[in-house]
């Protein structure tokens, strides 16, 4: 793909700050599980956030739909079909969701290597065995990691940020989120 420039493009990242107003993190339980092992491939984090009413935060969402169009128009040259995407609401205000997939399929996966799932994201062990009897994999794109920047005041009074690695179950709604999503183009079918 192109930009207007003529400068080729394969990945397009964005920051985007938010109160998170749903999430679905790990750690992964039984209860997450489909019945139909064809789903597990579906099986995803996310989080959907809102700017309530935030002029950069709208200002955003009219970037994601500006690259939204330009995956069509290139999928589209290419005989393909991207699906259909509009923001959401909550409280009249835009929301966006942001996922990824825990798994790849092994065919799509290709040369990429494997990692184990982290201890965050399966601690009670309940992917690691289904994974032994299935074509998925845990690949690095399927890897969301989670930060939690602090502010620390020494004896002096000197403050400081710090930025710490945490688990996702200490994400709760209301709370604001930055988040940085590449958007990559992959087919799915048909």
């Amino acid at each position: 793909m192109q930009s207007s420039e003529g400068v080729e493009i394969d990945e397009v990242v964005l920051r985007l700050q938010g109160y998170m107003v749903e999430g679905k993190l790990p750690p992964i339980r039984q209860h997450h599980i489909p019945h139909n092992p064809n789903r597990l491939i579906s099986l995803q984090e996310s989080v959907t956030l809102t700017g309530l009413n935030c002029q950069s935060f709208d200002l955003a969402v009219q970037a994601i739909k500006a690259i939204h169009q330009q995956f069509a128009r290139h999928v589209s040259g290419l005989q393909g079909m991207l699906r259909d995407w509009l923001p959401g609401q909550f409280d009249g205000a835009f929301t966006v969701t942001f996922g990824n997939r825990y798994l790849s399929s092994a065919r799509e996966a290709g040369g990429d290597s494997v990692v184990d799932l982290s201890k965050v994201v399966d601690p009670y062990n309940v992917m690691q065995p289904i994974l032994l009897q299935h074509t998925e994999v845990h690949v690095a794109e399927n890897v969301v990691e989670h930060w939690e920047r602090s502010k620390m005041s020494d004896a002096q009074g000197y403050t400081a940020s710090k930025v710490l690695r945490i688990k996702p179950d200490v994400v709760n709604v209301s709370q604001l989120l930055k988040v940085q999503v590449s958007f990559v183009a992959v087919k799915v079918g048909r």
